[in-house]
């Protein structure tokens, strides 16, 4: 879908060029490109969120991007009951596993917009702030929603326990928390007032790693751009026709539509500078 929207913006400006009037029909074909690659982007974190099993390595992790991934998830239980403003410093990466911490971050930003009733968005606000402090990325939750009493805030972590309206939470999610961010080595704490609103605070170290750093690669004269002869290899024909659309422009394209096929072809042929090709088809895998 996205490859087609693009090999249509891209000829829609080509007719403008000619002259031909095109406004009625830019506007929309950008807007759905625009759709089209916030819903491409949602299916990756979602799918980053998935495959947060407890066994995943740690590593450097980037905590902006994982909190943007989880800004993207929770977009839309967050849009009709607050304006969230970002105020993502520049920081190191952390020791961390990418989707257990999309998990953490997906549970405090639902916490965030539930402790907020819809309808008045331009009242409310949610606060999503980093920084480096010390040996530690720090990241904050910040809601202006109907808070904590103090009588519970020493409960929050147990589970099974909630705070929130009958069908809103199971009381495990500030629990699985806790329990994810300690595994990374960091710590977790909220300060909350009932009716004002509430901060939720967690603590990450810096990753810090034995292996020096690999030196970037020299910087290479390409010269100028030429066209190169490519194979692409799918056995969804809608995609294969988009794929000649886009890379078609540029290159000489030849399009086949199975695995047995493409070894064939190769075996006749072999003079292709790239190969395009699909993992999983039939009459042959990637």
């Amino acid at each position: 879908m996205v490859a087609n929207l693009e090999l249509l913006a891209r000829e829609i400006r080509r007719l403008a060029g000619e002259g031909v009037a095109t406004e009625q029909l830019a506007q929309p074909v950008d807007d759905a490109r625009h759709g089209a690659a916030r819903v491409m982007h949602i299916v990756r974190d979602l799918g980053v969120f998935a495959r947060s099993e407890a066994n995943e390595a740690i590593g450097p992790t980037d905590v902006n991007a994982v909190i943007e991934s989880a800004l993207n998830i929770v977009h839309a239980q967050m849009k009709h009951r607050a304006r969230v403003v970002r105020e993502l410093a520049p920081v190191s990466r952390v020791g961390g596993a990418e989707g257990r911490l999309t998990q953490v971050f997906v549970n405090l930003l639902i916490n965030a917009a539930q402790s907020i009733r819809e309808g008045r968005v331009a009242d409310n606000l949610v606060e999503v702030r980093t920084r480096e402090q010390g040996r530690e990325v720090v990241a904050e939750i910040v809601d202006s929603g109907c808070g904590v009493a103090e009588e519970h805030m020493h409960r929050l972590f147990e589970p099974f326990f909630t705070t929130k309206r009958a069908g809103e939470g199971t009381g495990l999610g500030l629990a699985i928390c806790r329990s994810i961010v300690e595994s990374c080595g960091g710590t977790i704490a909220i300060s909350s007032e009932a009716g004002v609103g509430t901060c939720v605070r967690v603590r990450l170290p810096v990753w810090t790693s034995a292996e020096p750093a690999a030196l970037p690669a020299p910087a290479r004269d390409e010269g100028p751009a030429r066209r190169a002869r490519i194979l692409v290899v799918d056995d969804e024909p809608l995609i294969l026709r988009a794929l000649r659309g886009l890379v078609g422009t540029s290159h000489d394209v030849v399009c086949v539509g199975s695995g047995a096929h493409a070894q064939r072809t190769l075996r006749l042929d072999a003079d292709f500078d790239a190969v395009l090709c699909n993992l999983v088809m039939q009459e042959g895998t990637g």
